[in-house]
């Protein structure tokens, strides 16, 4: 995995700045991530990838558009909203399919009232980026975590989010204030494998910054039918290089509760 070593930095921030809560991207962009994050991933086309790596390929026609939007604001009391104690700003992201003829289509949104993905997609990140930076080391991976649905006071398992207000829901990573306030911090993987198989392991794409993170898992969701498992991993300083024992859940990064957390990473889904 390239760059596993550091964080994002200056330029991860300045590219969402700039971009001022749009990114659009056409058939032409789909053909080259398809052919840089799903061709070049572990296994590549010829392995576990192919029908992922062709429909991306296809999944968007001449005159076809992605638009993927993101914006913040300060809460107003007047209308019963409160601060949230992490510091998280209100707001939303979301993606939209605009066809040639007309149409459209969300393909997911996130907000900071999203819920998250119960423990088993956690333990099922972590376990893949922990083996990751093993393999980056090229050392022994630590014995991963149980990965398991817990049962809800229901007595059922836990279930997955896939929609939320009638809306397909992406990771928490990718909330405005994750995005405007911690992408310089904060490396993001995206799951190549079908969404929501717990059972079995995940495929990582190589670290990336937001920005193409944002674009890949809007293609995923054209490829697959359903938005992909996407994280972002913060490490502190003392972690940099080292194969991580634990990590710390946040739903917003810049928490300032969480920011003494030694060599163990913040994991955002």
């Amino acid at each position: 995995m390239d760059r596993m070593r550091f964080i994002p930095g200056q330029e991860a921030k300045d590219e969402i700045y700039k971009a001022e809560g749009h990114i659009y991207f056409d058939r032409k962009a789909a053909s080259d991530f398809a052919d840089t994050f799903i061709l070049q991933a572990p296994g590549g086309a010829g392995g576990p990838l192919p029908l992922v790596y062709q429909t991306m390929l296809a999944c968007l026609s001449d005159g076809d558009v992605v638009d993927i939007r993101f914006g913040l604001r300060n809460t107003n009391p007047a209308q019963g909203e409160e601060d949230d104690a992490s510091g998280e700003l209100i707001g939303h992201t979301w993606a939209t399919l605009r066809t040639a003829d007309g149409r459209e289509r969300c393909l997911w949104e996130v907000g900071r009232r999203t819920p998250s993905l119960g423990e088993a997609h956690v333990h099922r990140a972590f376990n893949a980026y922990q083996a990751a930076m093993a393999a980056f080391l090229n050392r022994p991976a630590p014995a991963a975590l149980p990965v398991e649905r817990k049962s809800g006071p229901d007595g059922l398992p836990e279930r997955d989010v896939t929609e939320f207000r009638g809306k397909p829901v992406i990771s928490r990573a990718f909330a405005p204030s994750n995005l405007y306030y911690s992408t310089a911090r904060m490396w993001y993987f995206v799951d190549l494998a079908p969404p929501h198989q717990v059972e079995t392991p995940a495929i990582l794409s190589r670290p990336m910054r937001a920005f193409d993170a944002l674009i890949l898992s809007a293609l995923m969701t054209l490829a697959t039918g359903s938005p992909p498992l996407v994280f972002g991993i913060s490490n502190a300083l003392e972690g940099l290089g080292k194969i991580p024992a634990g990590f710390t859940r946040v739903q917003y990064e810049g928490d300032e509760r969480y920011q003494a957390k030694g060599e163990r990473p913040l994991l955002v889904l």
